[in-house]
């Protein structure tokens, strides 16, 4: 009797340590697993180590990243707000993510362009946090709190230039006027915030090797070699001809709200946006100041006559510059879709990054040796 107890025990003792043993065991591979994903793979998409490839990350698809190293080579670089400094600047610039420099990579900020080109103090300014803020940022009010708070009078710019991402650009802007002059705050106040938010790329969360990312990018890449198709966070679209330099050249990956937001836009919202610009033109020509515009061409439509016909046919197509050109105004106005189009049809390949909805130096380049900076 005592025998077979001990046999049993033995038995169970048995089994407990075999499946101490496999758990330890899976979970080791599971740990060696999610460090070879990571080293290999997924690090260099969801970590600081390389730059760049927002499209990238959120498709989870290594084959469209493109690596590129911050540098510059450009002969003036814009400055960053500092309380001290009060002298005058030739231009304030005040915009979204292209204005923070988020693409990465050779002159990552636009602005250095402008600096260098015609020899302006350049100074660089993110957004004010009003509160009609939409995607994290509202141009045209924050304008108007450098307007109404004196900050205007102590910088003394020739010009201010704003900028706004083309798929925000109307909800940002196209709404009563009334809604847009009002914003203000104490001067302190003001020069506090710009002193604690400094111009530059956002870098991404630490991360752990083990993380749910690591998953999902085994996942994509599967969804992607077996059909062709990414996730829902981007779309993807086959191109008529090569124009990046990642695998054939002819994959546009870009964010799917920038579709959506196409397909949305009204003559009416654009007519209210260039009325609104033009009031508040008005207002800085008072001061000796002369507002420039530049809406920036969304990926998708810089891109569309170059998706293949069978997928164009069902898309919209975007009439943002082709109306907002139509229409009078009393600001700089800058078709960045006009001028980089040109780039496109000459062939230039990454005008935008293959891996980002970002543009890259080109565009930079091209834009602003083909604008002139003009007071009125």
């Amino acid at each position: 009797m005592m025998q077979r107890e001990n046999k049993r025990m033995d038995r169970k003792r048995t089994t407990y340590r075999n499946l101490i043993i496999l758990f330890f065991s899976l979970l080791l591979l599971f740990v060696l697993i999610n460090w070879f994903v990571w080293k290999n793979y997924t690090e260099a998409l969801l970590s600081s180590k390389y730059e760049g490839g927002d499209l990238a990350r959120l498709a989870y698809l290594n084959e469209f990243r493109q690596a590129r190293q911050t540098k510059n080579t450009l002969s003036r670089r814009f400055v960053q707000f500092d309380r001290a400094d009060t002298s005058p600047v030739d231009m304030i610039t005040i915009g979204d993510s292209f204005s923070m420099g988020r693409g990465g990579g050779l002159n990552t900020y636009y602005q250095d362009y402008i600096a260098s080109y015609n020899n302006f103090k350049v100074l660089a300014l993110p957004t004010y946090n009003t509160d009609d803020l939409v995607a994290y940022s509202s141009p045209l009010s924050s304008i108007m709190v450098l307007y109404n708070s004196g900050f205007l009078d102590i910088y003394k710019p020739k010009y201010i230039l704003l900028q706004s991402v083309e798929r925000y650009t109307v909800e940002r802007m196209s709404k009563p006027i009334e809604k847009i002059l009002y914003h203000n705050d104490k001067i302190d106040n003001v020069l506090h915030y710009f002193s604690a938010v400094e111009v530059k790329p956002d870098t991404p969360p630490h991360l752990p090797f083990v993380n749910m990312g690591n998953a999902k990018f085994v996942f994509s890449e599967l969804m992607y070699m077996l059909t062709g198709k990414v996730n829902r966070r981007v779309r993807l679209f086959k191109l008529d001809r090569p124009l990046f330099s990642v695998l054939d050249g002819k994959q546009l990956l870009v964010f799917p709200d920038e579709i959506e937001n196409t397909a949305g836009i009204t003559k009416e919202q654009l007519v209210l946006m260039n009325r609104n610009l033009n009031y508040v033109a008005r207002l800085l020509k008072e001061k000796g100041i002369r507002l420039y515009f530049m809406p920036v061409v969304n990926k998708y439509n810089l891109y569309y006559d170059h998706i293949v016909e069978r997928e164009r046919k069902i898309l919209p197509r975007s009439i943002f510059f082709e109306e907002l050109s139509k229409l009078p105004k009393e600001y700089g106005y800058i078709d960045t879709k006009a001028i980089l189009s040109v780039e496109i049809q000459k062939g230039v390949y990454d005008i935008f990054y293959p891996d980002d909805t970002h543009w890259s130096w080109k565009a930079s380049e091209a834009i602003f040796s083909n604008t002139k900076f003009v007071k009125q």
